[in-house]
């Protein structure tokens, strides 16, 4: 493995956070079942992640083909599904998101997607010897933290609704 300049550390550094938070936000939606945007994220969170091992071993990798061939090569050097598939399951994902809306059925397809790459993730970020603690967190647990409240969009003062009552029989709407 090279020797990293403090620069290349530096975006090295950037890049696993920015993944990590990627793959963070991506189970947030998924949590809403907002699947195409979680799918997005899982994109950005998993190119970051090939992006970084690349970065490690010197290589520089600017496209997308690029960054799916060296995942494939990365998981035949490492003999890992997961990370040689992550793509090709993410191609898959938004036609998985589209039967599950069509047969109103669970998304467990969809979760077992979001959990291979999240897999993926997670090896690749251990295949290099970050100097910075990571964070291991569940990131399938769900938290037991209540949503924030809805955000206002308006600064002015709401009325109270009014109960309209019924002509004809005395019952409130």
């Amino acid at each position: 493995m090279p020797q990293l300049t403090q620069q290349q550390t530096a975006r090295l550094t950037r890049y696993h956070g920015q993944s990590v938070r990627l793959l963070r936000d991506a189970v947030q939606e998924a949590r809403q079942s907002r699947w195409l945007r979680c799918e997005e994220l899982l994109w950005g969170s998993v190119t970051l992640a090939v992006r970084g091992v690349a970065l490690s071993r010197g290589d520089e990798i600017e496209d997308r083909q690029a960054v799916e061939q060296y995942a494939n090569r990365l998981g035949q050097e490492n003999n890992d599904r997961r990370i040689r598939d992550a793509f090709s399951r993410l191609s898959s994902f938004a036609d998985a998101a589209d039967r599950a809306r069509e047969s109103r059925s669970g998304a467990q397809h969809l979760i077992a997607i979001l959990e291979d790459v999240t897999s993926a993730v997670d090896r690749l970020w251990e295949i290099l010897p970050i100097d910075e603690p990571r964070e291991e967190p569940d990131l399938l647990v769900v938290d037991d933290e209540p949503a924030p409240p809805p955000v206002r969009r308006s600064a002015r003062a709401r009325r109270p609704r009014r109960r309209r009552m019924d002509r004809d029989d005395g019952e409130y709407e």
